[in-house]
């Protein structure tokens, strides 16, 4: 069987196009994202990239609804994210799961440490004092 056979001759579905317009997010005195603007039209693939701290992450928690913006609208399909919420054609995603203690575990137990490397091991003579000069 070829790959031609299995894969579907033309795609039927497209997802909605997405639009946000002059977004802006402040933390604190940070001001994460200052009135971006994307359309990414339905069926389009597109990447964002920049520096450590441009905001690309705070954008997508923006419109995934992890963060609220202060300021600007998301458009899916041309309507309103908050209209389409309200009307019920689309679910708000769940707020971000919290870390909590494990089961059973006391109101302010620390957290177990993130499990990091065992350290390498010791090499015989190395990072050891050179003996004292004679």
């Amino acid at each position: 069987m070829s790959v031609a056979e299995v894969l579907p001759q033309t795609v039927t579905t497209k997802g909605p196009s997405l639009e946000t317009i002059g977004m802006t997010k402040v933390f604190g005195s940070l001001v994460a994202l200052d009135n971006v603007s994307i359309k990414v039209p339905a069926g389009t693939f597109h990447a964002l990239l920049g520096e450590n701290g441009a905001g690309k992450s705070t954008l997508v928690k923006c419109i995934m609804g992890f963060y609220i913006p202060d300021r600007g609208t998301l458009m899916l399909d041309g309507q309103q994210v908050e209209e389409i919420v309200r009307t019920g054609k689309f679910t708000a995603p769940p707020p971000a799961p919290q870390v909590e203690p494990p089961l059973g575990a006391p109101a302010g137990t620390p957290l177990p440490e993130t499990p990091t490397k065992p350290a390498p091991p010791k090499l015989p003579g190395v990072g050891t004092p050179a003996p004292a000069p004679a």
